[in-house]
């Protein structure tokens, strides 16, 4: 169960501009929680990542393993919480 006046605060943009570093400097100013980005994780774990596709099935996986990891990070925020992407 998330708190549903938890703000989710989401910064989207194209790869390698920034995001994260942004997201975990707001993070630290505000003393908030910072939720990284599954799929960068999802990637970097792969044995070759810059020759392999991703499937469909990889999409929901990530996904699905995002949302988790918001909805419980959600327990533990107070008001706001920022997210290095957004799974929509």
């Amino acid at each position: 169960m998330t708190s549903p006046s938890t703000l989710r605060v989401c910064i989207v943009g194209a790869e390698s501009t920034g995001k994260t570093t942004l997201c975990a400097d707001l993070a630290a100013s505000y003393s908030v929680p910072f939720v990284p980005e599954f799929g960068r994780w999802y990637t970097e774990a792969m044995p070759d990542p810059s020759r392999y596709t991703w499937t469909s099935d990889d999409f929901v996986a990530i996904v699905e393993a995002q949302h988790r990891f918001e909805n419980d990070m959600a327990l533990w925020a107070n008001d706001v919480m920022i997210c290095d992407t957004g799974a929509f």
